[in-house]
């Protein structure tokens, strides 16, 4: 996930992830449990160049993702170019976030 908008937004920030966990690892608060060391790995050598900050956040404010996650589960590998290549339950949860902020 992160090589692939690492392609499209060169020198992005990683801002928010819903697992405490990883939010602690990559602040090198914690260590790495042995199950997602490679991950882990992987995560930090895609950040290695960047300035980040990791926030944890609650599933619930990040419905979008939450909600392209369940599509993926469901029916297999998901790829969205552009707005409406999304599900309409998708579009309409962009929208009422749009609507939220000024």
């Amino acid at each position: 996930m992160l090589r692939v908008l690492e392609n499209h937004y060169p020198g992005m920030k990683v801002t928010k992830t819903e697992s405490m966990i990883m939010c602690k690892v990559l602040e090198e608060k914690w260590k790495s449990p042995w199950i997602i060391a490679n991950m882990v790995r992987e995560i930090q050598k895609c950040l290695s160049d960047k300035q980040y900050n990791i926030q944890n956040i609650l599933r619930k404010g990040n419905k979008l993702a939450d909600h392209l996650a369940n599509i993926d589960i469901d029916k297999g590998n998901g790829s969205y170019t552009e707005f409406n290549s999304l599900e309409m339950e998708g579009r309409m949860i962009i929208n009422s976030e749009k609507l939220q902020y000024p």
